[in-house]
């Protein structure tokens, strides 16, 4: 694969990645713009951080507690907790790790659209992509967190030619969450079918692109390998994943409609841009078409959120069809013209609908649960891990302190021993609405005669253990 054939000056080079840089800050600052005044409720950042922070005190996952991911994006962030990093703190240097993807995708989409005007839209519309930024680009998400790995693989094979480095930072990619392996396995078809085109030999691909190709297999096979040693690795990350419920095709494709109202602009021309040849990646698109059916259809279970790890090659096929009509002949630039109309008229209805999660919401209440834990000694039992990362206190212990969420996909609740044992162990019981469902009137019971409320706001109780 050649190198960006494009001669810039260095004025140029340094407009355009000044460019980045400002969409970089401009996205970081808006991101942070809450920052300590808003938690979003029921997200997974709990489940995860928390796990980190398990790690980060010696426990391994799945021998010590439950985890239905690959470790290694857990690592990293128990690499940071470790540090004695708060909340806000590490929010803010997870905001500068995700939207620092915004550099290698501006490069990519510039090298693959011969413009540098699309590759700065390849920024604008990923960073107004309402699935990935509304709340997974500030509180950590194992998908989000991941694309930064696809983002310089993609830089280091189309930019600047690296194949070691962009294999292992492919297989860092896969080995974060099991359905990035869907995307790289699309991309390395559009890969086959570029040589096909032009070589006609297997062979030739394999010697032209072998050294990506063999980096990637090596680490990302030893790399579920070694994960799968650690006891209960299997039951964890392959059992439970087959046993959970099946979301049948009808409801996924109605989740799938309802969240195109928002996401329109960047799904329909990245997927219109997608069947366009690229320079030098005439079949880049099929990264998104094969990798969106894989996504959609492939798994037991779909989300829209799910959509957030085609953001990368979405973003670069948008800047690939803008490149293009640019190109159009002079006589056929009104479609031009009326494209990116339509487009800022949709980017405005997309920065409206930002204004509310990354402006003005605010969670007091939450906070006011924190300030209470932080006064009473812990463990507490809670299932939203992160009120005890936030007050700074140990969870109760159990195998699935970290993952709550663990009970409701697999249709349990606590058996009543277990249930009986952590209330025995626990200093205090911070209920919110997912807690809740698990209690029915004998446990309330229960809570009621061993603990004194201390604190009620909606949907939020602090139980306190009474002093005998």
């Amino acid at each position: 694969m050649d190198a960006n054939p494009t001669k810039t000056s260095a004025r140029t080079e340094a407009l355009f990645f000044g460019a980045v840089a400002c969409l970089v800050a401009l996205n970081v600052f808006v991101q942070n713009t809450n920052l300590g005044r808003s938690v979003v409720p029921g997200l997974d950042e709990g489940i995860y951080l928390y796990a980190a922070k398990l790690i980060s005190g010696g426990a391994l996952p799945y021998r010590d507690f439950f985890l239905s991911h690959p470790p290694l994006l857990f690592f990293g962030a128990a690499a940071l907790l470790g540090t004695g990093l708060d909340m806000d703190g590490f929010h803010f240097l997870y905001t500068l790790w995700f939207f620092s993807l915004l550099v290698p995708v501006c490069y990519v989409a510039r090298t693959l659209s011969r413009s540098a005007a699309a590759g700065l839209v390849a920024g604008l519309f990923l960073s107004t992509f309402t699935e990935l930024v509304q709340w997974d680009a500030r509180f950590f998400a194992l998908r989000q967190a991941s694309l930064p790995f696809f983002a310089l693989a993609l830089f280091f094979f189309y930019v600047r030619p690296r194949p070691v480095l962009a294999g292992l930072l492919l297989a860092a990619f896969a080995l974060s969450v099991l359905s990035n392996v869907f995307v790289v396995s699309a991309w390395l078809l559009s890969l086959l079918l570029q040589e096909l085109r032009t070589a006609g030999s297997r062979r030739e691909w394999a010697s032209r692109y072998g050294r990506l190709l063999l980096v990637f297999l090596v680490v990302t096979a030893a790399g579920y390998a070694a994960t799968l040693t650690i006891p209960h690795a299997f039951e964890d990350l392959v059992v439970f994943q087959s046993a959970r419920r099946f979301h049948p095709f009808a409801g996924r494709f109605a989740s799938l409609l309802l969240a195109l109202r928002f996401n329109a602009p960047f799904l329909g021309l990245g997927l219109i841009g997608s069947f366009l040849p690229a320079s030098g990646a005439r079949f880049f698109g099929v990264t998104n078409l094969l990798g969106g059916i894989l996504i959609v259809l492939g798994a037991r279970s779909f989300y829209p959120n799910y959509l957030s790890i085609l953001a990368v090659s979405l973003a670069i096929s948008a800047a690939i069809l803008t490149g293009a009509l640019a190109r159009s002949p002079p006589g056929r630039r009104i479609p031009f013209m009326a494209e990116g109309l339509v487009a800022s008229l949709l980017l405005v209805n997309a920065f409206l609908y930002l204004r509310a999660p990354l402006l003005r919401t605010v969670t007091p209440e939450f906070y006011e649960v924190v300030e209470v834990l932080k006064r009473g000694p812990g463990p507490i039992l809670a299932f939203e891990p992160r009120l005890a990362l936030y007050a700074g206190v140990e969870l109760t212990p159990h195998y699935y302190v970290a993952d709550p969420k663990f009970l409701r996909a697999m249709n349990k609740n606590l058996e009543e021993q277990t249930f009986l044992e952590l209330v025995g162990r626990s200093n205090a019981i911070a209920v919110e609405p997912y807690l809740a469902s698990f209690l029915d009137a004998p446990r309330w019971q229960k809570i009621a005669a061993e603990f004194d409320l201390v604190y009620r706001n909606g949907g939020y109780q602090v139980w306190v253990k009474r002093a005998h």
